[in-house]
């Protein structure tokens, strides 16, 4: 039991260095991409993150391989973050479609995009649970820089662009900078700046829980549960399934009698409650 607590104790610092790793150049890419992308084209929104996914991917395969230290991992994880994370991939993937479609056919594409996330976010676990069990962690991260590789070609070769290129655009701009700030310190007539700043604040402090997976993951391995990655896969899966599906159903039938700020306060109760109710799990029924 002693081993155990050492091994988590160590193993939360070392995730909580690998989200301060990513997530600091993540915020700035993300805060210059997005415009920058706006006037040189999608693609410069896309490709960034898949470069980043893979390098990070083959400083884990390094790691295994030549039995190196973990902390060459942050090296990845900075590459991972200085490629804007998943975050302005689906950035540029929804500008994408939106340059695209119609107000006719374009919540119906944005539909599909999330389906496709979904899919791959439930199969994913589960599959990679039997492969970590079988055959270790090197084919994993092999198949996953395979995937990406071919997303890589896909998005340069095949994927036409959107945005014709303003030769005069620069990705280090101050105006990119400019443009947020005005956001939350200029108003528009429409008294808004005190519901952004009260936004702002609302995701830092949403954001200090993004270990939660993480945490979760190590609480699953640990007793009274003592998961293997099968077991995780599945639990990942399922959690995904529920809460993506079971949302979307409840946030329909909410909205005809709630506001939104009603359903996503509701949100964040159940959040909450499935936080502490955890805490006190002693089975995997419970658990699920």
């Amino acid at each position: 039991i002693i081993l155990q607590n050492a091994v988590q104790q160590k193993s939360a610092f070392f995730m909580a260095m690998t989200s301060i790793v990513q997530g600091i150049p993540a915020l700035f890419v993300t805060l210059f991409l997005g415009s920058y992308s706006d006037k040189v084209g999608r693609k410069y929104a896309i490709i960034p993150p898949i470069i980043g996914v893979i390098s990070k991917c083959i400083a884990f395969l390094l790691v295994i391989n030549f039995n190196g230290s973990i902390w060459w991992l942050l090296v990845g994880s900075f590459a991972e973050g200085a490629g804007g994370m998943a975050y302005v991939a689906l950035l540029g993937c929804v500008s994408y479609i939106a340059d695209t479609t119609t107000t006719e056919n374009r919540l119906f594409r944005i539909a599909v995009l999330e389906f496709t996330t979904m899919f791959s976010g439930i199969i994913g676990p589960v599959g990679i649970g039997y492969i970590i069990k079988g055959w270790g962690y090197f084919w994993p991260f092999s198949i996953v820089i395979i995937g990406f590789l071919v997303n890589l070609v896909y998005v340069i070769y095949f994927v036409p662009e959107t945005i014709t290129k303003d030769p005069d655009a620069r990705f280090l701009s101050t105006e990119h900078v400019k443009t947020t700030v005005r956001i939350f310190c200029y108003d528009d007539g429409t008294n808004r700046m005190w519901k952004l700043r009260v936004l702002f604040l609302v995701m830092l402090t949403a954001s200090a829980i993004s270990l939660e997976m993480a945490t979760m993951t190590l609480f699953q391995l640990n007793r009274p549960l003592c998961w293997d990655s099968v077991m995780v896969g599945y639990y990942s899966a399922t959690y995904l399934a529920i809460g993506t599906i079971g949302g979307a159903i409840l946030a329909k039938i909410c909205k005809r009698c709630l506001q939104d700020s009603h359903v996503a306060l509701m949100a964040g109760l159940c959040v909450a409650t499935r936080l502490v109710y955890t805490g006190f799990v002693q089975n995997s029924i419970m658990m699920f």
